[in-house]
C-alpha cells in the first residue's frame, strides 16, 4: 500500500487537519523542515500556516489523500507557502524525493551568521570529514549578517577569525537559525526563526540583543548625567570637544 507525506519547507509552522470521516478530524503541528506521514485511514486534509500567534492562513482545503495513487506521494509546502507535489520513483529517486518537485529541492537549507565579534570573520561549509567547500567563501564584516545554505555534500559550517585559521565555531547549524559570533570568540545560536521579517531576530538569544551599537547609538544610550559632564568639560578639554559638540547635536 502506498504512503502519503507532508513536508514543511515554508517559513512557518504548519497545522495539518485530516479526516477519517466527517465527525473524526485530527490536527497535528509540523515544524519547519519536518515531514509527517499521514495515516492510511485519512481521506482528506487541510493545511494552515501559523502566520502569527493568533493568525493562520489556509493554503490547502479538503485535499484528497489515500485515493488510489500508484506510488508514494508527498505534499510539499514551499518556502513561499504554496503547495506542490512529488511522487516517488523507485528507480531514480534518492532519499530526498519527498522534497523535490520539478527538479527543485524544497528542503530548507538556509541559515544565518551574525557578526558581533568586532572584526571580520570567514565562513565556509565543510563535510563530515572536515573537507572545506571552496565554491563559496563568505566574509562577514562587523555588525553584518551573512546568509548561507547547505547542500547534499557540505552540511556543516566552519567560522574562522580574520587573517588566521583560528576556528571560532565548527559544527552543524539548523536551517532558519542564526549563529551569532560575539566578542572573545563566544558563540550564541538562536532558535528557529519563523516568518519573513526576521532581521532583528537574527541577533537575539534568550531575550538579549547581541547586535553591537553604533557610535551614535552608544552615545544616545549614555545616562543623562554623563552626557552633561562630557558636554560641560568639552569647552575646556580639547580632546573632549568633538564628542561634546556631537552630544549637543543629538540630545
Amino acid at each position: 500500500m502506498t504512503r502519503e507525506y507532508v513536508a514543511n519547507g515554508s517559513r512557518y509552522k504548519a497545522t495539518i487537519s485530516y479526516s477519517v470521516s466527517e465527525s473524526d478530524i485530527t490536527s497535528v503541528d509540523i515544524d519547519v523542515r519536518d515531514v509527517y506521514q499521514l495515516p492510511k485511514s485519512a481521506r482528506c486534509m487541510s493545511i494552515k500556516l501559523q502566520i502569527a500567534e493568533d493568525k493562520q492562513r489556509t493554503i490547502l482545503r479538503n485535499g484528497k489523500v489515500n485515493n488510489g495513487k500508484v506510488s508514494d506521494t508527498s505534499t510539499i509546502i514551499t518556502e513561499e507557502g504554496t503547495i506542490v507535489h512529488s511522487q516517488k520513483n523507485e528507480d531514480t529517486d534518492s532519499g530526498d524525493w519527498m522534497w523535490k518537485s520539478n527538479s527543485i529541492n524544497h528542503r530548507p537549507r538556509k541559515f544565518f551568521v551574525a557578526n558581533a565579534s568586532g572584526e571580520e570573520i570567514k565562513v565556509q561549509l565543510e563535510d563530515v570529514n572536515g573537507k572545506l567547500s571552496n565554491d563559496r567563501i563568505v566574509r562577514i564584516n562587523w555588525r553584518e549578517i551573512g546568509t548561507l545554505g547547505f547542500n547534499s555534500e557540505f552540511d556543516r559550517v566552519r567560522i574562522t577569525a580574520r587573517g588566521s585559521e583560528k576556528v571560532i565555531f565548527q559544527g552543524t547549524a539548523e536551517p532558519r537559525t542564526s549563529i551569532i559570533v560575539c566578542f572573545e570568540d563566544t558563540v550564541k545560536i538562536t532558535g528557529k526563526l519563523y516568518g519573513e521579517d526576521i532581521e532583528a531576530q537574527k541577533w537575539i538569544v534568550d531575550g538579549r540583543n547581541y547586535k553591537p551599537l553604533t557610535y551614535m547609538e552608544y552615545l544616545e544610550a549614555l545616562d543623562g548625567k554623563y552626557r552633561s559632564l562630557i558636554i560641560f568639560f568639552g569647552d575646556m578639554i580639547p580632546g573632549v570637544r568633538i564628542i561634546s559638540s556631537f552630544l549637543k547635536y543629538i540630545r
